[in-house]
């Protein structure tokens, strides 16, 4: 399954600057009482995670969005195109998109997918 092309007359809708792109913590840290402490990897991937928000979506592609959400959250992972570097990563929602009526017939959405 693949993310859902957002558009709007014909023109693909790419998600708001700046995207924030991170790496998920990989260590155990253990403090002891003499205040030295110990790290050491839980594992050795670091997944990536998006944090991704658009602005003024109409209601068509606010129904895309959430229906693609509704299919896949909490099961499923797809393929998600970085519209910058076009790779491709198989993720999943990391956040539940949050969705805002901000004008007539027009929403705000943010939420965060993560590499799996």
């Amino acid at each position: 399954m693949a993310y859902p092309t957002l558009t709007e007359g014909g023109v693909t809708i790419r998600p708001n600057y700046p995207i924030d792109e991170g790496r998920e913590p990989t260590s155990i840290k253990s403090k002891f009482e003499a205040g030295y402490v110990l790290t050491r990897a839980r594992y050795t991937r670091q997944r990536l995670n998006f944090k991704l928000s658009y602005s003024l979506l109409s209601n068509a592609n606010k129904a895309l969005l959430e229906a693609h959400m509704i299919d896949v959250l909490d099961i499923t992972t797809f393929s998600w195109t970085h519209p910058i570097t076009s790779v491709v990563y198989t993720v999943r929602y990391e956040t539940i998109p949050q969705f805002q009526y901000i004008q007539y017939q027009r929403w705000n959405v943010s939420f965060i997918l993560i590499q799996v």
